[in-house]
């Protein structure tokens, strides 16, 4: 596998629907952002549905420490956008549909920051990652369904 030019654990492991490598998100990121002034950085957990649920429990309350680390750390980067859903705005990184994460961007260099984030503070959650338009992109949102 190609080496990342950031540290930590970034190879992807497995492949999924949506799912692009590293350098893939910040190309396409940086594409989106050129356009729009921002778009979806967007983050699933690798195998949680073969967690047993005690697992699941202590996987969700990492997740939910992270968002709020995520969220106070990087906070200059989350623009509050209605880009997820047009029903309501959103600042920062949110949690759905089990263990999928996503948070509106308006710079390219969170996407390192974040991940070594979570390759540092969070070593044994393995993730898929994705960028997308916004909630309607089919394509780029598929890494959540």
């Amino acid at each position: 596998m190609k080496e990342n030019r950031f540290s930590g654990n970034h190879e992807n492991v497995g492949h999924k629907k949506g799912e692009l490598t590293i350098d893939q998100c910040i190309i396409r990121a940086d594409r989106y952002i050129t356009a729009n002034g921002m778009c979806l950085f967007l983050m699933d957990v690798v195998g949680s549905m073969q967690r047993v649920q005690e697992q699941r429990v202590i996987l969700r309350q990492q997740l939910l420490t992270a968002k709020r680390n995520m969220n106070e750390f990087f906070a200059e980067y989350f623009p509050t956008n209605n880009l997820a859903t047009q029903a309501r705005e959103e600042t920062g990184f949110e949690i759905g549909l089990g263990d999928g994460m996503w948070a509106g961007i308006n710079n390219i260099v969170v996407i390192p920051l974040v991940i070594d984030h979570m390759n540092k503070n969070f070593p044994d959650i393995k993730f898929h990652y994705g960028v997308a338009r916004d909630g309607y992109d089919r394509r780029g949102i598929a890494l959540l369904r």
